[in-house]
């Protein structure tokens, strides 16, 4: 916050942690599942970075640290640990993991002549597809696993947390992304290729 001197700049700091706070007290946040199993990161008024390595039991505990720090922002890891709370990811123990995909607006080809208001409803149709046509329809899961959310800037985000995807590999996420891409598809091996003669007409592919 440019321009202020630090007694202006701490007042300003400490009504926007008691804002923050006070949403938290009377706002119930949409908990993740796993609730236990995930590290839980800050970003508090400090200025000294992102705050980490820490575990809630259960929501009541986490909504307590909220109303009385504030945090600007709140993170969940995607991955399910042993000791979310342990100092080094070596010592948390990995148990798994949620896939989840992240469209953005800057993803979308020619987003950068649209509004702000057109690249997201871009985005919406982006994720509409990638929902009923991919994740429930060829992937076949269940639609009490999918949950959606904004991502705060210019995109959504879609979290999946069927129990069959939380051991998958990187491989084997990357192949999951690379089927709905259409990575290296070759359209021309979609189509039975044969020479057929019409009367008249002479030899087309068919």
């Amino acid at each position: 916050m440019p321009n202020m001197d630090n007694e202006a700049l701490d007042s300003t700091l400490a009504f926007l942690r008691g804002k923050f706070g006070e949403y938290y007290k009377r706002k119930e946040p949409e908990w993740p599942p796993r609730f236990g199993t995930r590290e839980w990161a800050f970003f508090l008024w400090d200025g000294k970075g992102m705050f980490r390595h820490t575990a809630f039991l259960g929501p009541a505990k986490l909504r307590t640290f909220l109303a009385s720090n504030g945090p600007r922002h709140v993170y969940y890891s995607s991955a399910y640990y042993q000791k979310p709370a342990a100092p080094t990811m070596g010592q948390k123990g990995w148990l798994g993991a949620d896939l989840i995909f992240d469209i953005d607006a800057d993803h979308i080809k020619g987003a950068e002549k649209m509004t702000y208001h057109q690249m997201l409803d871009k985005v919406k149709d982006e994720i509409i597809k990638l929902v009923a046509e991919y994740l429930l329809r060829d992937f076949a899961f269940d639609e009490k696993y999918l949950q959606v959310v904004f991502s705060g800037g210019r995109g959504y985000h879609v979290h999946v947390h069927d129990p069959r995807v939380l051991e998958l590999d990187s491989h084997e996420r990357k192949e999951i992304v690379d089927y709905i891409m259409a990575t290296d598809l070759d359209p021309e091996r979609l189509y039975d290729k044969r020479t057929v003669s019409v009367s008249g007409l002479g030899p087309y592919q068919k």
